[in-house]
């Protein structure tokens, strides 16, 4: 019971739930990588993304007035625009390089590589690591303990639910994709999937609880729970013989996805809270300290910026032809 008044509270406190309905969406995803790669123009996104058009301008318009991304001219006549982040939308940095160390640790292959990561600070290539400010050492899901905010920024997103949540995967759509987000956009270019997940990492394991706890209607739930095991993000159990009930537990290949949640944490906090007390706090039962995430370089153990990091586009990227810009 206590579970599902945690999932319940998070859900209405916002926290991580307003950052999965602002950033789990298939198309967001896809141009963001695009633009940490370089993509800025664009005729260079429709070609990278393989995207429609309409597509494609209706995500940037959305992006924009999210405060994700700005537009720049680069051209007068006719006016052209380019795309760049904003602080808000840099600030995804860590959370896309979770999810690329994710798809390392689970799916990395000759035939589809994942994105090269290179550290300019030590020049290795490196995969990055989510560390506890405090005491340094990598964390896990097993040692984090979430004490659960209270208010929401007033003008941030509010209810779960946008429009963006109707993003739902299709493997017969994914040949269009960057091949080596594929695998990875069937979790996170879906927000109640990412929801499931993260209901989940709350301590959820039954079918009741996750309907009651994130307010989702019975046949979207046992797609996604469907989803998930297929994914091996999640595992049955029976627990019950008379009927015949089930459980879903976070499997290893799953735990590796927490890095990914906490850094949707820390951005939620960093900008869709009021600043006060609003926010989740993350305390390490290995130190015993709060904390804040930090991802780091797995060669020299340093905190890991953007203007510090070169993405090289895998040389199978069907998409990848264009020239990789600096983001």
């Amino acid at each position: 019971m206590r579970n599902i008044e945690a999932a319940k509270k998070e859900q209405t406190t916002g926290e991580v739930w307003r950052a999965i309905d602002l950033v789990c969406d298939r198309w967001v995803n896809l141009i963001m990588h695009s633009i940490f790669v370089g993509q800025r123009r664009f005729a260079d996104l429709l070609k990278y993304t393989g995207m429609a058009r309409s597509l494609l301008a209706s995500r940037l318009k959305r992006m924009e007035e999210f405060g994700l991304i700005f537009r720049r001219p680069y051209q007068d006549k006719p006016v052209r625009y380019d795309y760049r982040l904003t602080d808000m939308g840099r600030d995804l940095f860590d959370v896309s390089m979770m999810i690329v160390r994710w798809e390392k640790l689970w799916h990395d292959d000759a035939k589809n590589p994942v994105l090269r990561s290179s550290h300019t600070l030590c020049g290795k290539v490196f995969t990055a690591e989510c560390r506890c400010s405090e005491c340094g050492e990598i964390v896990t899901g097993r040692d984090v303990k979430v004490v659960l905010g209270t208010s929401r920024r007033e003008g941030a997103p509010a209810q779960r639910g946008s429009d963006f949540r109707r993003s739902k995967i299709k493997s017969s759509s994914l040949e269009t994709m960057v091949p080596m987000l594929e695998r990875s956009m069937e979790i996170w270019g879906d927000a109640w999937s990412v929801n499931v997940i993260s209901a989940a990492f709350c301590g959820i394991d039954r079918f009741s609880a996750f309907e009651e706890a994130l307010d989702i209607a019975p046949n979207i739930l046992t797609d996604r729970l469907n989803r998930l095991v297929d994914l091996g993000i999640l595992e049955r159990r029976k627990y019950q013989e008379r009927p015949d009930r089930k459980s879903y537990h976070i499997t290893r290949k799953g735990h590796d996805l927490y890095p990914v949640i906490l850094m949707l944490m820390k951005w939620e906090s960093n900008w869709l809270t009021d600043g006060r007390k609003s926010g989740p706090r993350l305390i390490h039962t290995v130190c015993g300290r709060r904390f804040t995430p930090i991802a780091t370089c797995s060669e020299c153990h340093e905190p890991i910026i953007g203007r510090e990091v070169k993405l090289g586009v895998p040389p199978s990227n069907r998409a990848g032809k264009t020239k990789a810009r600096r983001p």
